[in-house]
């Protein structure tokens, strides 16, 4: 790293004459100074004067009576210059993938079902997807027909949610479903209470038919009034009471 100044401004005053600007070489005007009074300026600040030998370093300075000539350098720094340069270091991008949507016309493990939407690279779908018959490009008319199935789907979701959560409260309203049981000793029932007796009497009752793997039977050894579930949708489970009678019948 190297330091150097600009070129200095000289102000040359000389009796009344006008003063008169000149730049001269920096090292010129700080080495100028036979019978002159001779300023130096550096940065807007002085520095330092002297005349002939003389030379003093003042904050202010004023010229004497009786020199002829008036000599004010003004010299300003430069910045220092780097000389060396840092390394240059070249960082690799990575490529962008470019992707397209695809509407899937079969299932592939590890994508999707047939008429999902997917973004797949472009590659890929050129590839393989494509020669294949796996998938196509989703245009505007493909997704409007995607929008509608969903709407329909969506609709039809609801609408089995509704049939859910009626049924659930025909079974609230209706409370209790009787079921009638031989019984031996100590009102011990023969057999036991299953899941089919207990969706015999729903039906019996309300006319609708339950899955009987979706209802949750206590263990029932007895007469009495036990507590049941039946799970009718992923979100609608119905409760319901049973209670377990003597069967008098022959």
């Amino acid at each position: 790293m190297r330091s150097r100044y600009d070129s200095a401004v000289g102000v040359f005053a000389c009796g009344q004459c006008e003063p008169q600007t000149r730049r001269v070489p920096a090292a010129d005007a700080i080495g100028h100074g036979s019978g002159r009074l001779v300023v130096i300026m550096y940065n807007a600040v002085a520095v330092g004067q002297f005349s002939g030998g003389i030379r003093s370093l003042p904050r202010g300075l004023v010229a004497p009576p009786h020199a002829p000539r008036i000599v004010v350098f003004c010299v300003q720094s430069v910045a220092p210059v780097r000389t060396s340069r840092a390394p240059l270091r070249v960082v690799a991008q990575r490529a962008v993938t470019k992707k397209v949507q695809v509407v899937l016309t079969q299932q592939i493990p590890n994508l999707g079902n047939a008429g999902d939407l997917k973004s797949v690279p472009v590659g890929h779908y050129r590839n393989y997807l494509q020669p294949q018959g796996l998938a196509m490009i989703a245009t505007e008319g493909i997704l409007s027909e995607i929008q509608k199935k969903q709407a329909a789907e969506d609709r039809a979701k609801l609408e089995e949610k509704a049939k859910a959560q009626a049924m659930a409260t025909a079974l609230s309203t209706i409370g209790k479903f009787i079921i009638k049981k031989k019984i031996g000793e100590e009102d011990q029932i023969f057999g036991s209470v299953s899941a089919a007796d207990i969706g015999e009497a729903i039906r019996m009752q309300t006319g609708r038919d339950v899955e009987k793997r979706n209802v949750a039977v206590p263990d029932i050894k007895s007469l009495g009034t036990y507590d049941c579930t039946v799970k009718l949708h992923p979100e609608v489970v119905g409760s319901f009471k049973v209670v377990v009678q003597k069967d008098t019948s022959n």
